[in-house]
């Protein structure tokens, strides 16, 4: 189990539980969209993604830097164009 830590998110409780040990990143972006994400096009940015259910993804990042750099690249290719998140909250690691 991994306790983790609010950073932001529009509501959120204060900490989180995970129940993936697997996890080694330090921080976690949970993201929820309208509908299913293309994963190809998540592999060009580099961002790896563990959905949780449907719609519903989490997403793991080394640093805060990381997750930036990920994003941007992400937002620059015409693809992603279109595909905005519903919710996003954003976690560290504690455990």
């Amino acid at each position: 189990m991994i306790v983790l830590e609010a950073v932001a998110a529009p509501v959120m409780p204060h900490t989180k539980l995970l129940p993936d040990p697997r996890v080694q990143e330090s921080y976690l972006e949970f993201r929820t969209y309208p509908s299913p994400l293309p994963a190809a096009l998540l592999d060009t940015a580099g961002i790896r993604a563990l959905r949780q259910s449907r719609n519903e993804y989490v997403f793991p990042f080394e640093s805060l830097e990381s997750r930036q750099a990920a994003w941007t690249a992400l937002a620059c290719d015409p693809r992603w164009t279109g595909l905005h998140p519903t919710h996003i909250s954003l976690y560290r690691r504690l455990t």
